[in-house]
């Protein structure tokens, strides 16, 4: 076990000699993860919850307060006998709370695209289940890094080729060491996103690469300090914030969305998009927006709960690069039965059918640690047919948390004490408490049964 709480293994060592043994740079912990069946595979989509990380360690007496809600966009499922077939693993080494999982299908005019309004909130308000539909996407007509580099083609699409560089400082996970950035000139379209009669909105592709507790108590130690992205416009030769460490992309690549009303004067055409974390860029475009809300009957929206969902252990994913690119991308198969991690010592929930526990965001959750998975399939005859002119925008509806076995995370070495939605921030703020009551006493007795020793091998 080395100081920083990375647990390894090495075998096969001769005995009577001195070894020299370098820690691995592995990841310990993010978020669950998950696989759609897209036909032929089980295709990676991300992780999430990772908004909803619990007793995350900003500085001494201060905590990141954990948001339990989150839209995911996934892949169109296709069908597998009848099925629609979802899987969320626990690959590292954490405990998932995962209270409620949905899928979610939006139907919208071909000309028409839908994204889900999410971010992981800093400064920023934590956004609420909420969809954004819009026509056109203003890209800039030049974008440029900190390092003078044109990157306007590697910002207009999703292709893991990223505008900008992290030069990272190695005493820190997350940090680079300077400010690093992503200037886009939008000339005109600007004024076109600003007339178009929606709400201007930022959408930015791209992935972090999280610090963990540690590294935000060794950075405040040194004096540092994880400065999230910050949205600014140029004006008369100076740059004036707009949205100061407003938020960032919550985890594997994905977007996230900056709203912008009420901001941007005519005239204004150029963006920055400036940060010292661990950020990597791939798309930015503007675009004018209306809420999904229901009043709308060109969109209409079908949220179907799970007609099956079983928990049970299944094991490791293996991580690798289909293009060289970063980040790694979990495989479904093959898979790794042998845990490389510690397991949360505590009460988990039975294996078996969840699916009850899955269906609203109650405080009953589904609870499992490393290398357990649940298989999520819905019926594809419940979803309506699709007219023709027509599309189906997929996502997941989420609501839960995750916690990791940091040494500076709250509680980081057991199960309990269990989140709930009421809380004002977790570890709980005296004389805050779990709440005792019939139905969550329940809840515990019937579900929460199956216990796990402290350092137990599977």
């Amino acid at each position: 076990m080395w100081p920083d709480g990375v647990l390894q293994a090495e075998r096969r060592l001769v005995a009577g000699k001195t070894h020299r043994i370098q820690e691995l740079d592995r990841k310990p912990s993010s978020c669950p993860i998950l696989f759609v069946w897209t036909g032929e595979r089980f295709e990676f989509v991300g992780d999430f919850l990772g908004v909803g990380g619990l007793g995350y360690f900003e500085q001494p007496g201060v905590y990141s307060k954990p948001d339990p809600s989150e839209y995911l966009l996934v892949p169109e499922p296709k069908p597998r006998d009848g099925e629609l077939v979802l899987v969320v693993l626990e690959p590292l080494e954490e405990a998932t709370y995962l209270d409620q999982f949905a899928l979610v299908a939006i139907d919208h005019p071909a000309d028409v695209s839908v994204l889900p309004d999410e971010m992981f909130a800093i400064r920023g308000p934590a956004p609420e289940f909420r969809l954004l539909a819009f026509s056109e996407k203003a890209f800039a007509a030049r974008a440029r890094n900190d390092g003078e580099e044109d990157v306007t083609d590697r910002m207009r699409s999703v292709d893991r080729r990223y505008g900008n560089d992290v030069d990272l400082d190695r005493r820190f996970s997350g940090l680079a060491r300077k400010p690093h950035w992503i200037e886009l000139d939008f000339e005109d379209g600007l004024d076109r996103v600003i007339g178009a009669g929606g709400a201007p909105y930022l959408f930015l592709h791209g992935f972090i690469e999280y610090g963990y507790s540690t590294s935000n108590f060794a950075a405040w130690q040194a004096g540092q300090a994880f400065r999230a992205p910050s949205i600014l416009v140029e004006r008369e030769g100076s740059w004036v914030p707009l949205r100061e460490e407003w938020g960032f992309p919550a985890g594997y690549p994905r977007y996230m969305s900056v709203d912008l009303a009420g901001l941007l004067r005519p005239g204004d055409r150029k963006l920055r998009v400036e940060t010292n974390m661990e950020i990597r860029w791939d798309q930015a475009f503007l675009a004018s927006c209306v809420p999904v809300d229901g009043a709308d009957p060109e969109i209409t929206v079908t949220e179907l709960a799970s007609d099956a969902a079983v928990l049970g252990y299944r094991g490791f994913p293996r991580e690798t690069s289909p293009d060289g690119s970063v980040p790694l991308v979990y495989e479904h198969d093959p898979i790794d039965l042998v845990s490389p991690f510690k397991d949360f010592p505590g009460s988990y929930t039975r294996h078996g059918e969840v699916g009850e526990l899955l269906r609203a965001a109650d405080d009953r959750f589904a609870i499992f640690g490393p290398g357990d998975g649940i298989r999520i399939s819905f019926r594809a005859d419940r979803l309506p047919p699709l007219p023709n002119g027509r599309k189906r925008t997929f996502l997941v509806k989420t609501s839960g948390y995750c916690k990791d076995m940091d040494l500076y995370t709250a509680h980081p070495e057991t199960v309990e004490p269990l989140p709930f939605r009421a809380m004002t921030g977790y570890p709980y703020a005296p004389p805050e408490v779990y709440p005792a009551d019939a139905e969550r006493d329940a809840y515990r007795r019937e579900w929460n049964t199956r216990l796990v020793p402290p350092s137990t091998a599977r």
